[in-house]
Order: C-alpha cells, then sequence, then structure tokens
C-alpha cells in the first residue's frame, strides 16, 4: 500500500515503512516468517551468518578484501 511517499507494509499486525521500493520488497519477502525459517548467508571465510545476501556482499567487502593504498 502507498501512503505519498512512503510504502507501507499491508500484512495484518505490521506498520513498516519504508522510502524505497527495494527496502519494501525486502521487507515483503522476511515479514511474517519467523527468523529461524529465514534463509541465512555464511559468510565462508570467518562462518559469520547474515540474514541477507546484501549484508553478507557488504561484509565480505569490508572485512574479506584487501585494500592497497597508494600515497602521493
Amino acid at each position: 500500500m502507498k501512503c505519498g511517499k512512503t510504502l507501507i507494509c499491508g500484512k495484518e499486525g505490521c506498520r513498516a515503512k519504508f522510502t524505497t521500493a527495494v527496502g519494501y520488497l525486502a521487507h515483503q519477502k522476511v515479514c511474517g516468517v519467523k527468523e529461524e525459517d529465514r534463509e541465512k548467508f555464511t559468510c565462508e571465510i570467518c562462518e559469520k551468518v547474515y540474514m541477507s545476501s546484501m549484508g553478507l556482499k557488504y561484509h565480505m567487502q569490508v572485512k574479506h578484501t584487501e585494500v592497497s593504498f597508494i600515497i602521493i
């Protein structure tokens, strides 16, 4: 359900609000699903578990990507 520029979850008992369609769609996938039944994403390097593929992707970039700095 859309209210102005805010997207509101229409599921019974949930009134979550979103300003982006991406956030709203991600929420719809997990709204009403028990945490233990949700798909989990595990880092193959340190075995930390994330609730979303984007969380794991961010973790990989921040924690397991070698960064080289060039000092001029």
